[in-house]
């Protein structure tokens, strides 16, 4: 392996530490992290998809992005949970707690989507290079092609050679963690934000760790939106 995408490195010595070798390819990664090695058993997870998302999965994925949450916005939404439940005194924007419900619901639906695609291989979202028409929306490129205006679209939490193909990204998230453990994960912390309560300091590295794989999870299935995205299909659909 030539190069870790991504790592995290946590010590403390009354931790044991569980290495996660994520091997598959030249874009596997190591995750390092202090939690204590022991069997558990994958939490329970109720689908919050209804039938017809879980046979459509593209379709939520590109109806979060150019619907509700714009990769900016979306991002901007992670960051405020986060900063919630990890920084004292972390003050949000949101107008009320119901703006935080609903991105809470909307995400959870797209980690279930982005698992469901991850099981198959999508070719047209495989790429030999990157551009700009196949990571920025196209009716943003309408706009205006300048990088202040499409900087906010770009991938932000990958590699550049991982933009090649969003799906193995995806494949490796969910290598090693359930979709459970991804949903339970994120709910814990939603939830600190949500009640005011800041996670205790022992574990700001679980948060940390988990935020970087969400907001891989999100480049991602970004990426799949731009790659699949039909404009035409939409606009007739509304």
């Amino acid at each position: 392996m030539d190069q870790m995408k991504l790592k995290a490195c946590f010590t403390k010595s009354y931790f044991a530490m569980l290495v996660i070798n994520y091997n598959l390819g030249e874009n596997s990664r190591t995750i390092i992290t202090d939690e204590v090695i022991s069997p558990v058993s994958a939490p329970t997870f109720t689908s919050m998809l209804s039938d017809e998302e879980k046979e459509k999965p593209l379709d939520l994925i590109q109806d979060f992005f150019h619907v509700f949450y714009p990769i900016p916005e979306s991002r901007h939404q992670l960051n405020m949970i986060y900063l919630k439940a990890t920084a004292e005194g972390k003050v949000t924007d949101w107008k009320s707690l119901s703006d935080m419900f609903l991105f809470v619901k909307h995400f959870k639906k797209l980690i279930e989507a982005a698992y469901i695609i991850s099981k198959n291989d999508i070719p047209s979202t495989v790429v030999e290079t990157t551009t700009k028409i196949n990571m920025v929306p196209k009716h943003i490129l309408e706009k205006s092609k300048r990088f202040n205006n499409i900087q906010g679209f770009l991938p932000s939490a990958t590699d550049p050679s991982d933009s090649l193909d969003p799906i193995k990204n995806l494949k490796v998230m969910f290598a090693e963690k359930s979709l459970g453990e991804m949903i339970q994960a994120f709910d814990q912390t939603y939830k600190c934000a949500l009640f005011g309560i800041r996670a205790e300091s022992k574990f700001y590295q679980d948060h940390l760790l988990n935020y970087l794989i969400y907001n891989i999870i999100l480049d991602s299935c970004h990426l799949v939106y731009v790659r699949t995205f039909k404009s035409t299909e939409k606009e007739n659909k509304s």
